[in-house]
């Protein structure tokens, strides 16, 4: 009986990850670059030493870590295809580590549905077919949070020492990264009470892990002098509709411009799936289980405040691409709610409706992807 269910949920997962495969893999290679990907597909295709120039003496975003593993995919299978391919592997590699992740802190039904809903959330299938280091980024932001939690459940050097290299990875794929990581230090020490001798190593460590980028950072042009960027997120009303375009994105992924120019129905998916989202944060919040409770808070709502508070002084750091490393997370809220409902019927239809409601979006994705300019249209 045992070994049939087990079969049965590996079944349905290996069914979901070729599901998701597929949806990835689509229009892949006539795809057009999408925001910065042919500046990237620039430094990707040229030598190393131009990538290590380019990042000493203009102005980048990103640190370097992505680009230069990028580039070493380049050059091994020659083609840029294959850049594009790893993005896309990372992004089959976040649907199970948030199935493990729902498994871990909920319940099985919590887990399969949140690898359904992240296997064909629209935002996500559109990062896992971009190059630039956003679907690296939430690949490794998942990772952090699981390998967190094997330290909790087992507080040992290894794992320590785990977590801190997890850490200075993704530092070093995203400068928001770094709130991944401070937020993983206060749940430890939050779960903790006390600063041990294994999570003071495991912090010194982080740190020293941390010293090169920080002295690139204090000598490398600032990403925030440009004009174009002081103004991108100016005034009151940009902010506070930014803030709140992140979850209306996470639900639906496409622009308001396009919903505009197409159909009002479109809508129906951000409506259904952020109700989805507010209902699993209340249950989370109003259930007595503990672990949920600490993923919400210090790997959704903690960072997200992060993002939000540093966009009052650095303005440009509220452009939406930066947030979408909480999609996982915030599709976590959402895979609760569905779990909650009693009646399995309701349930299926429930996450059918929501599913169902992804694949206009997907047909328009799929039909202009191929065209220059398609990138406008979509939460990139």
């Amino acid at each position: 009986m045992g070994f049939g269910m087990i079969t049965k949920r590996k079944a349905v997962l290996l069914a979901i990850m070729l599901v998701a495969l597929g949806l990835r893999m689509y229009m892949l290679a006539e795809k057009e670059f999408g925001v910065d990907e042919k500046f990237q597909e620039g430094l990707v295709t040229g030598s190393l030493e131009n990538i290590v120039t380019t990042y000493k003496k203009e102005i980048i975003h990103n640190p370097p870590l992505h680009t230069i593993l990028s580039h070493c995919i380049y050059v091994l299978f020659g083609r840029y295809y294959f850049v594009k391919l790893f993005s896309v592997f990372c992004g089959l590699a976040a649907i199970i580590l948030i199935y493990k992740i729902t498994e871990t802190t909920t319940n099985k039904k919590a887990a399969i549905t949140a690898a359904i809903l992240l296997a064909f959330n629209p935002l996500h299938i559109f990062y896992s077919q971009h190059t630039r280091s956003y679907s690296m980024l939430i690949f490794l932001y998942l990772v952090l949070i699981y390998t967190t939690l094997r330290f909790l459940q087992k507080q040992t050097l290894k794992n320590g020492i785990v977590v801190s290299i997890i850490g200075g990875i993704i530092v070093y794929t995203h400068y928001v990264g770094l709130l991944a990581v401070v937020a993983s230090f206060l749940l430890i020490l939050f779960k903790e009470k006390r600063i041990t001798k294994i999570v003071l190593i495991s912090m010194v460590l982080s740190i020293i892990i941390f010293l090169p980028l920080v002295l690139v950072m204090l000598t490398h042009p600032s990403p925030w002098s440009s004009p174009f960027e002081k103004s991108a997120c100016q005034g009151s009303f940009n902010f506070i509709f930014n803030t709140i375009y992140i979850f209306y994105k996470f639900a639906n992924g496409i622009t308001l411009t396009l919903v505009s120019k197409t159909s009002y129905l479109l809508l129906v998916s951000g409506i259904v799936v952020n109700l989805a989202f507010v209902s699993g944060t209340w249950k989370i919040f109003e259930k007595k289980e503990e672990w949920p409770k600490n993923i919400s808070i210090f790997f959704f709502w903690l960072p997200l405040i992060g993002v939000v508070l540093i966009s009052l002084s650095v303005r440009c750091l509220m452009h939406f691409r930066y947030s979408v490393f909480l999609l996982p997370i915030y599709l976590y809220a959402v895979s609760v709610s569905i779990a909650h409902i009693k009646n399995p019927i309701l349930r299926v239809l429930i996450l059918a409706l929501i599913i169902i409601s992804w694949c206009p979006v997907l047909y328009i994705y799929y039909t202009i992807v191929s065209i220059t300019g398609w990138c406008q249209y979509v939460g990139l």
